[in-house]
């Protein structure tokens, strides 16, 4: 490895602004020039969670004869999945109300909106990005839409209170690149005050300097709100990866060594004694001579004690190994994202999975409570919407469920256990399986009482054919003769 690991992390903060009503020209490209730092920063996360690593990428090349294998390692894509399958995967998120008519209204939004896949997106672009952002808006038909926005096309702009509130935004994304224009490059930028939107054309040259060449068009923001949503993933704005870059770095160095070790030496070096060429002072005739040999795969005119033997290199394959294990420790410890490959997650009891989760899960909760601010606004704006239509707004109870993985076996133990000990009732047993045994507790007591009203009826122990009568008749024969 190259030098020594540090792990450092920058905190980035959008800019904060006094209130304001409009942005000049220059206001507009000096917010969106400045930018450039957080653009770059989710630029790069972009590159590693697609496995185009930046700094294995740009390493300096040692010696031009020489192996040189950039091998990046994928970790950053891996990590987002585990979270967004643990945590976001379509399901896990709930909603209710103790208003069933509102509730069905706010359902035709979300279905309309294919709320769970957006939602499942959000979160992966809350760990990959460090924040999901969601942009709400009217369509042609006056429905209420709401869509998953890249982070590098926006900017915030927060008020200068303590609890700074989202007072202003930008989106700026390209609708042209003319390669044959310095490579410039024009946008479509969207200004969002409280009361208003903004259109205008920008456009970047060569040098990434931006300049607004019109303003196109403004339209009322029947929010009074900025319409957008964002889903902070922590204070910092980090990915879920960032802060493990430089160990993932170092991965990505230790693999790529290996690698150029491997392809250095995969051929061995052939040594011959005492080889008698057939011309020795022609070197062309001496290479026809080796390839007839490496073709042929014979020996032939050997002198003497002539011989041949293959000349190789060990290779430290076990400190490649220790070395690379070392740092997908530290990459799992320091992320507090787990690999669901360890053996502390194969055939794990209930407590021993437990326990195995305890980091990710303190990690998970903190991102869950942010994530949860940011539905709870979406439900906010939604509910701005609905009151332009009259329809009064309610309560949302939002839920988090885990994709925990579980010992199915076990758990189905402890539930017969639980049922034969008379400790729970029916429904709270069921309640402790998961989704994929039981999806509806009251159906399923539902089921099992039909069950048992046919299981009474097939053995004819509600009084035989005769109802009651049948067991009248045989008590009657049970009773002692008293002699009457």
């Amino acid at each position: 490895m190259e030098g020594d690991v540090k792990i450092t992390t920058k905190i980035y903060e959008y800019p904060r602004v006094e209130d304001f009503t409009s942005l000049n020209e220059k206001e507009l490209e000096t917010l969106i020039e400045d930018n450039r730092e957080f653009w770059n920063k989710y630029a790069e996360n972009e590159q590693y969670y697609i496995g185009a690593n930046v700094a294995i990428a740009s390493k300096r090349e040692v010696d031009k004869d020489n192996p040189d294998s950039r091998v990046a390692v994928p970790y950053a894509r891996t990590m987002t999945q585990i979270v967004k399958g643990y945590m976001y995967k379509a399901g896990l998120i709930t909603y209710d109300s103790d208003n069933e008519q509102y509730m069905q209204v706010l359902q035709e939004i979300f279905d309309r909106n294919d709320e769970t896949l957006k939602t499942s997106e959000l979160g992966e672009s809350q760990s990959k990005y460090g924040l999901g952002v969601e942009l709400l808006y009217i369509d042609d038909k006056a429905e209420l839409r709401f869509t998953n926005v890249n982070p590098k096309e926006c900017i915030f702009l927060f008020n200068m209170e303590i609890e700074p509130k989202l007072s202003g935004a930008l989106r700026y994304y390209v609708i042209d690149e003319d390669k044959d224009k310095l490579n410039s490059k024009t946008y479509k930028l969207e200004v969002y005050y409280l009361d208003r939107i903004e259109i205008y054309t920008l456009k970047e040259d060569s040098f990434n300097k931006f300049s607004v060449v019109s303003k196109d068009d403004q339209y009322p923001n029947v929010f009074k709100e900025i319409p957008f949503v964002i889903y902070k993933n922590n204070q910092e704005y980090h990915a879920d990866y960032e802060p493990v870059k430089p160990l993932v770095d170092a991965y990505d160095i230790l693999a790529s060594d290996s690698t150029n070790e491997l392809n250095r030496f995969a051929s061995a070096y052939l040594i011959l004694k005492d080889y008698v060429f057939s011309n020795p002072d022609d070197d062309n005739m001496k290479t026809r001579e080796l390839e007839k040999l490496k073709s042929r795969r014979v020996l032939e005119f050997l002198d003497g004690q002539g011989g041949a033997e293959f000349l190789t290199k060990d290779i430290p394959s076990e400190f490649f190994e220790a070395v690379k294990g070392t740092l997908r420790e530290d990459i799992e410890y320091h992320s507090h994202i787990p690999d669901f490959r360890s053996k502390n997650f194969s055939n794990a009891s209930g407590v021993s999975m437990m326990w195995a989760l305890f980091d990710f899960e303190n990690f998970c909760s903190d991102k869950e409570t942010l994530f949860s601010k940011g539905l709870q606004h979406r439900i906010d704006l939604i509910n701005i919407y609905l009151g332009i239509r009259n329809i009064q707004a309610e309560k949302v109870n939002i839920r988090f469920k885990r994709n925990t993985p579980v010992n199915l076996t076990e758990l189905i133990d402890n539930a017969v256990k639980l049922k034969n000990g008379g400790i729970l009732s029916d429904e709270d047993i069921l309640k402790t399986l998961p989704e994929d045994l039981v999806d509806n507790v009251d159906d399923a007591l539902e089921r099992l009482k039909a069950q048992r009203d046919e299981n009474m009826q097939m053995f004819d122990i509600e009084g035989g054919s005769n109802g009651d009568q049948g067991f009248n008749s045989r008590d009657q024969e049970a009773q002692p003769n008293n002699g009457n």
